[in-house]
């Protein structure tokens, strides 16, 4: 970054003063409709979120139901969210000093044992074992009896529960020690067809991290977020509905849009008093509909599966600015809260104008050494700044390293939309596209003397690469990151990174950080070559000089990515990676491709069967998950029976088989087939598992056993990373010969379907 900057401010709060706005407000200011709800009963089992990171208007406040947290404090016996602190007991066992984060790999076992722990305990209807593993404050407060009170409306959820066991959680906020010695993680695990939601305090304690307070809920999973124009539609929707309510008095039908839960806590009476104020700017709210909305918050999917965003419609003087979250429901997105104001900002083209007026008067004072014209422009307050020697002095030395004369002729260029900041100063950022570095500025207006004047002034000179950088520099960190993924060697991406990151990182860092992509570096490497790229938003460089560039790859799979670099030397070098291979979501296919699945399946074993080699089926047909927890030799060794018994079923190739049970798809999106090809003189039994590949177009094995009527049952699967539920031990079928090595019959996709947060490097 290049330190050549002129900064100057003179904005007080007597100049910052005389804005006006319009705006719909409640008794209490606020402009919003109110956005508080309850939680629906037959939508979800929840307890809230946690206060930190919560996001800003307006706001949808879960409350709970009696027994869905259990945390720390006395809080938790009113229903409340938790508090940020533990009890006397939890903190006094931290207070030995702050302790370090565990790296990622800790804080997932953390995760899966606390929800493994509670499942356990759910089945077996005992929570002495959770009781005891549990910190201090809990067993002090709490009888098994009253846990199990507690959670007793989470006895419905235990096959999600188990599934977290398999499953790569994405943390959301960040984990992170509190200052009271808490170790707090927060996120979800991506469970169907309700994500696993939860909050989780440790206290650490007998030498290690106990359960000091959870806060868990299922969230029904959105599988696609709208576009922005369909985001765009909608809005435009609600809003005309809401001037129409204006313009009658009548919200009855405007109430009839919104979530349940925003329906329940707002008649249309208390709809009218919120939103009626707006009737002062009628004509502004009935043409905002008519135009297509620009973001100042893109469209997004919060961790609830709920849609934030923030937009803004101009008009000549002045423009209506809606923030806004919704909520999926009766197959239609809905409010779920809702703030609109007006806003005194003008027209682009107005603002453009004054921009060009400031660098004209800037221009002027640096060629000729006389401020008087940019003196004009200025605030009573900031014209005594701008009149005197030091800045006189500082524009000098400002001139010395940027030539402002550049700026002349050129149109100034907006980065994000302009900002009515609180006491009505206008906020405009921007740059002029001025080669080989940009003029970028910061300027501040108020309305002095019936019209907009200057209130502080900051210009700085900035690198910026063009398109074809940017997209050459994100191929090549991809297939850095792909080459290092093969070799299991990040010396070279380590050393081509920026030297904040080397300080930070060290390569073996690095490689623990990607290790969850390694079976993807193929994937990696092909779209690094050719796969289009997305960005989204545009790539930008920050105030600090940071060049950030978040996107997709368009070719399936989709890999979204999210890097900064720095500008050192001669070349923008790596600062930050985050990347992740989305798979799609799986649909349960229709029972004639299932049938048709099974039989090529079987068709191919068969193949090899009678060539004596396996390896082909294994290496073609088999899951890199699969092949990585069940090696060649032992999937060999568990079908040996089979091939010295010189067994085939060749005549499955005209057979349709018997599903029993139906064919279904688990929480983890493995597919499970079982049932029997009747085939003479023997029939074919078998348990078939797949999952999908990252492109979501075929499947592949995760598990497979097969038995004819009077031979022992060979197969090979996974050994399952968690124990059976307490109290249903596996019961073998009858006469059924299990191979040792072989495992249980237990859902094998552990690490295969990845969270978009698995793999990425923050350092």
């Amino acid at each position: 970054m290049c330190a050549a900057a002129l900064c100057l401010a003179g904005c007080s709060s007597a100049d910052a003063g005389n804005g006006s706005e319009g705006r719909a407000a409640p008794a209490n200011g606020q402009a919003t409709g109110p956005g508080r709800t309850q939680p629906s009963k037959d939508a979800e089992a929840t307890a809230p979120a946690p206060a930190e990171g919560a996001s800003e208007q307006p706001k949808a406040t879960a409350t709970p139901d009696p027994g869905a947290a259990l945390a720390q404090g006395e809080g938790a016996d009113r229903n409340e969210a938790p508090p940020s602190s533990a009890g006397t007991d939890a903190r006094g066992s931290s207070a030995e000093g702050a302790r370090a984060l565990p790296e990622r790999a800790a804080l997932v076992r953390l995760a899966r044992r606390a929800l493994r722990s509670l499942h356990d305990a759910l089945v077996a209807k005992d929570f002495e074992p959770f009781r005891m593993a549990a910190a201090a404050n809990i067993r002090k407060r709490y009888d098994a009896a009253r846990l199990e009170r507690a959670f007793a409306k989470f006895a419905a959820k235990t096959e999600a529960l188990a599934a977290t066991a398999k499953l790569e959680p994405a943390f959301d906020p960040p984990p992170r020690v509190l200052p009271e010695g808490l170790l707090r993680v927060a996120g979800r695990f991506p469970t169907r067809p309700e994500a696993t939601v939860f909050v989780l305090d440790f206290a650490f304690e007998r030498g290690g991290w106990r359960l000091a307070g959870l806060r868990l809920r299922f969230r029904r999973v959105v599988e696609r977020a709208p576009s922005p124009e369909e985001v765009a539609a909608r809005l435009n929707e609600d809003l005309a509905a809401l001037a129409a309510a204006v313009k009658g008095g009548d919200f009855a039908a405007f109430r009839d849009r919104l979530a349940a839960s925003f329906r329940a806590e707002n008649d249309a009476a208390a709809l009218a008093e919120a939103f009626g104020p707006l009737r002062e700017h009628l004509a502004l709210l009935e043409r905002a509909p008519t135009r297509v909305p620009r973001w100042r918050v893109a469209p997004r999917l919060d961790p609830n599966d709920e849609l934030v965003l923030s937009a803004v419609y101009p008009d000549e003087d002045a423009r209506v600015r809606i923030d806004a979250r919704y909520r999926y429901e009766e197959k239609a997105w809905k409010p779920l809260g809702l703030v609109v104001k007006v806003e005194q900002v003008p027209a682009e083209e107005t603002l453009r104008a004054l921009v060009q007026e400031v660098f004209a008067a800037v221009r002027r004072a640096v060629k000729e050494e006389d401020p008087s014209a940019l003196v004009a422009l200025a605030t009573t307050s900031f014209r005594e700044r701008l009149g005197g020697e030091a800045f006189q002095q500082e524009l000098r030395s400002f001139a010395e390293k940027v030539d402002v004369a550049r700026t002349e002729g050129k149109q100034p260029i907006f980065d994000g939309l302009p900002e009515l900041q609180q006491g009505a100063v206008l906020a405009l950022v921007g740059h002029y596209p001025t080669d080989p570095e940009r003029v970028v500025f910061s300027l501040r207006f108020v309305r002095e003397e019936e019209r907009w004047r200057l209130a502080s002034l900051s210009l700085q000179r900035r690198r910026v690469p063009d398109q074809a950088t940017v997209e050459a520099r994100t191929r090549e960190t991809l297939a850095a990151i792909a080459d290092a993924l093969e070799s299991g060697d990040f010396a070279a991406l380590h050393a081509a990174s920026s030297k904040v990151l080397q300080a930070k990182a060290t390569p073996e860092k690095l490689a623990q950080a990607f290790a969850s992509l390694r079976p993807h570096a193929e994937i990696i490497r092909v779209a690094a070559a050719k796969a289009p790229l997305r960005y989204s938003p545009a790539p930008n460089v920050d105030a600090q000089g940071i060049l950030r560039v978040e996107g997709s790859t368009q070719s399936a799979p989709r890999i979204p990515f999210a890097f900064a670099f720095l500008y050192e030397g001669d070349a923008w070098k790596l600062l930050d990676a985050r990347l992740s291979v989305a798979r799609p979501q799986p649909r349960l296919p229709k029972t004639e491709d299932l049938a048709a699945l099974a039989r090529a399946t079987l068709q191919a074993f068969d193949a090899c069967l009678a060539a004596k080699d396996l390896r082909p089926f294994y290496e073609r047909l088999c899951a890199p998950t699969f092949r990585a927890q069940v090696s060649y030799e032992r999937f060999l060794a568990a079908f040996r029976p089979f091939l010295e018994a010189g067994h085939r079923f060749p005549s499955v190739t005209g057979s349709e088989p018997t599903f029993s049970p139906a064919p279904s798809l688990d929480a983890t999106g493995t597919l499970h087939l079982q049932g029997t090809f009747p085939l003479r003189p023997r029939p074919l039994r078998f348990a078939l598992r797949f999952v999908p590949t990252l492109d979501g177009r075929r499947w592949r094995v995760v598990g497979i056993e097969v038995r004819l009527a009077d031979a022992a049952a060979v197969g090979a699967t996974p050994r399952p990373t968690a124990k059976p539920a307490a109290g249903k031990p596996k019961e073998p079928a009858a006469g059924e010969a299990k191979d040792p090595a072989a495992g249980e019959a237990k859902d094998p996709a552990a690490g295969e379907a990845k969270d978009p947060a698995a793999g990425s490097k923050n350092p």
